[in-house]
């Protein structure tokens, strides 16, 4: 009786795992399925908290063969600002892009799955930014940390703010 309990289980295990296979596979991320205009509440956490939030609109176009431009418009009363940025292709082959923020600064993008990772540093700052494809949602994620110091063979660092902001398509 153990023995046959000790089998649905693995069976069910094996089950689990090749529908969460199927799941994670099922959507690759692309810029070309971001084009369309968004819109979305982005949160911002400080100590874990939210300290404010804001309405986003994101409208992805095609400008040319591996080239998407990416428009973020923030709809703040108090400090609204609009980012332009190009997403390019470099190498489809091995998911590698880069997001050209038109000043000089590039910033490698890697794709796995449905996200796209960016991972770099301002000042004393790391910053890590996702873009998530989601069934019909678009998740775009900065975290900022900050090194801690005191151990000797790992290096710690704090996540001091949090923006997160679950796009819609309108368009």
């Amino acid at each position: 009786m153990g023995s046959m309990r000790l089998k649905l289980f693995f069976i069910s295990l094996l089950m689990f795992a090749l529908s969460f296979s199927k799941q994670v596979t099922a959507q690759i991320f692309s810029p070309d399925k971001c084009i369309g205009i968004w819109e979305g509440k982005m949160y911002k956490f400080g100590n874990g908290i939210v300290v404010d939030s804001v309405t986003v609109l994101l409208d992805v176009k095609k400008e040319q063969e591996h080239v998407w431009q990416w428009h973020l418009k923030y709809l703040s009363e108090k400090t609204p600002a609009e980012k332009n940025y190009k997403f390019k292709s470099i190498d489809t082959s091995k998911h590698l892009y880069i997001i050209d923020e038109g000043n000089g600064t590039e910033l490698n993008v890697t794709v796995a799955g449905n996200k796209a990772f960016t991972v770099f540093g301002i000042d004393a700052l790391i910053l890590t930014s996702t873009y998530t494809l989601e069934n019909d949602a678009l998740i775009f994620e900065v975290t900022s940390s900050k090194r801690e110091e005191g151990q000797k063979d790992v290096v710690n660092y704090k996540t001091v703010a949090i923006q997160h902001v679950v796009f819609k398509r309108k368009e």
